[in-house]
């Protein structure tokens, strides 16, 4: 199910909760800043804003994480 929230921007993305249900992160741009956000039945429920720098720290400790991960250790339900 795709989620009810506003239109995307332009280099915005949504991603579903691998746990199902109508759950969201979605990142968008707003000048200089990069916004995620969490919704939650087509509410946003939170949202982080994070400079470009905080951002590129962001983007690295994802990259970090996916060398790291080893597929075949279970996903944590934490959250």
């Amino acid at each position: 199910m795709e989620p009810h929230v506003v239109p995307l921007r332009e280099g915005a993305a949504h991603f579903a909760d691998s746990r199902g249900g109508d759950r969201w992160l979605r990142t968008s741009w707003h000048g200089d800043q990069l916004v995620v956000s969490v919704w939650r039945d087509g509410t946003c429920v939170g949202t982080t804003r994070l400079s470009r720098d905080e951002a590129a720290r962001f983007l690295d400790s994802l990259a970090t994480g996916l060398a790291e991960s080893d597929s075949s250790e279970p996903a944590s339900d934490a959250g």
